[in-house]
């Protein structure tokens, strides 16, 4: 079988090498908390050396618990004043305390600007098949909890004669002492990354210089967003007429959003969103108690991370397959029932006054329709919210609308490229763009549906006609709020990020 072009990264136990041996679809493999002196360490050495592998060694710091002493608490384990420390070793103990550990580490993530591996449905079942395999001679699952809530855990795997962390996370609003209490006994440990491809000649080495290197990437996307930009100056309306033509068939914005190629999309896309990731920072102390309601949520992208945190999360979408597919990808942590399939416009599985946050993401208010299917779903919203509820929210920016912007030539000639089709599939766009929001066909659904634009200003003017009041607007592109009402007109991004009071 040919190799893969793609990394592991893996646990290590005593009997490793072995699995390691038997695995044909990696080029290259990292191996954590492995120490140096052990048999382990020496068997995957020999092991590379005997295939022919590269291997290249690292020493970092690793959680590595010695002891767990349980402090005083009441007979249902749990002491409000101190960190209680619990060490579980039996599997299915283990296994029904993993979805803590996937928010736990899924939050951390976020807290320090990363990505949580746990966001993805397969690494969460790697893991299970790891504490379900036996594969090391002991498992562990270390947690620490604070008046009552667990803050911390540590996935713990034997390597030699010790129990080494393999996977933790902690509640970034954990006490101090959580994050020191778990990793307090830590030691060194060697990382090994093993790559199948051989040292290459310097024919090889210069060719991936010539191809590979820095300047011949920006080479190659410079000449290629110069084509794109020529062919669509000079053949823009065509271009449209194509993409039309082949949407024919799509019957309304729900059909082209429960079509197999739109969801296939959307399952690609795990991320959170520049100002997503401000707006959970900046609200985990009220989000991690809050009644959480997730409109539009598609494929799922958004769902690990606030399900994972809010007390109860409920998520809807009006595209069928889209709810199929964020349950299958997310039952082991929500219910499939808590995922359902509604219109925004009308949201019968919602009850009055049921949420403390209301969240739609990418653009999906944009999509229902023009003023007076926008205006029902702002109103449902406000049907659905608590009184002081938050209500979080994305729009396309009618600024956008225009060849100026970007730093730099390769931005340029894309606002440029988006400007060119934007006036090729909306004729009149110069009288449109002066509206304070206008119906506009765009790239979303093969330029065959009509979405929603509106300007910063008019967006706020709309909110708080409405009842709503507190608006403040996040820049798509930096995360950062935009604190200044005056410089709203001056924000040009794609589309703008809105989060306001009920």
């Amino acid at each position: 079988m040919a190799a893969a072009s793609r990394t592991f990264r893996v646990f290590v136990s005593s009997t490793f090498s072995d699995f390691v041996a038997e695995r044909e679809a990696w080029s290259a493999m990292e191996l954590s908390h492995l120490e140096r002196g052990t048999p382990t360490a020496a068997a995957l050495r020999e092991l590379a050396t005997r295939r022919g592998w590269r291997d290249q060694w690292s020493s970092r710091p690793s959680v590595h618990v010695t002891s767990i002493v349980a402090s005083a608490h009441d007979e249902a384990g749990n002491d409000a004043s101190v960190l209680c420390v619990k060490l579980t070793e039996d599997p299915a103990q283990i296994e029904a305390l993993l979805p803590t550990l996937f928010g736990l580490h899924i939050q951390d993530s976020v807290a320090r600007g990363e990505r949580s591996v746990f966001v993805d449905r397969r690494h969460r079942d790697l893991v299970r098949r790891f504490v379900r395999s036996g594969d090391a001679a002991r498992v562990g699952l270390a947690s620490l909890a604070s008046e009552g809530r667990v803050v911390a855990c540590a996935l713990l795997g034997a390597v030699g004669s010790r129990m080494s962390g393999l996977v933790s996370g902690v509640d970034p609003l954990a006490p101090r002492d959580a994050r020191r209490q778990l990793a307090e006994a830590t030691h060194e440990c060697a990382s090994l990354r093993l790559t199948r491809s051989a040292t290459p000649d310097a024919t090889t080495r210069v060719r991936r210089l010539a191809t590979h290197s820095a300047p011949a990437r920006v080479i190659r996307t410079v000449a290629d967003e110069a084509w794109r930009l020529t062919r669509v100056l000079f053949r823009g309306a065509a271009i449209v007429a194509g993409r039309r033509q082949r949407a024919a068939a799509i019957a309304s914005h729900r059909a082209f959003y429960d079509a197999d190629a739109t969801t296939a999309l959307y399952r690609r896309q795990t991320s959170l969103q520049p100002p997503e990731r401000t707006i959970l920072t900046e609200l985990r102390p009220m989000l991690r108690d809050a009644r959480i309601l997730d409109v539009g949520v598609g494929a799922g992208r958004t769902l690990p991370y606030f399900a994972t945190l809010g007390r109860e999360y409920h998520a809807f979408d009006y595209a069928q397959q889209m709810v199929e597919h964020s349950r299958a990808s997310s039952d082991d942590l929500v219910q499939p029932s808590q995922i359902v399939c509604d219109d925004a416009r009308q949201m019968r599985s919602a009850a009055d006054a049921a949420f403390d946050f209301v969240l739609i993401s990418y653009n999906g208010i944009d999509s229902v329709g023009a003023e007076e299917d926008r205006l029902r779903v702002l109103a449902e919203v406000r049907r659905v919210a608590a009184a002081g509820a938050l209500f979080c929210f994305s729009s396309h920016n009618l600024q956008s609308v225009t060849p100026a912007g970007g730093t730099g030539v390769l931005e340029r000639m894309r606002r440029w490229r988006r400007y060119l089709m934007f006036r090729a599939a909306n004729p009149g766009l110069a009288t449109l763009r002066r509206q304070p929001s206008a119906m506009l066909f765009d790239v979303g659904s093969e330029y065959a549906f009509a979405h929603y634009y509106i300007t910063p200003h008019a967006q706020a003017r709309q909110l708080e006609s409405l009842g709503y009041r507190d608006v403040r607007v996040f820049s798509v592109e930096s995360g950062r709020e935009v604190t200044d009402r005056a410089q709203w007109t001056q924000l040009l991004d794609s589309w703008v990020y809105y989060l306001c009071r009920v």
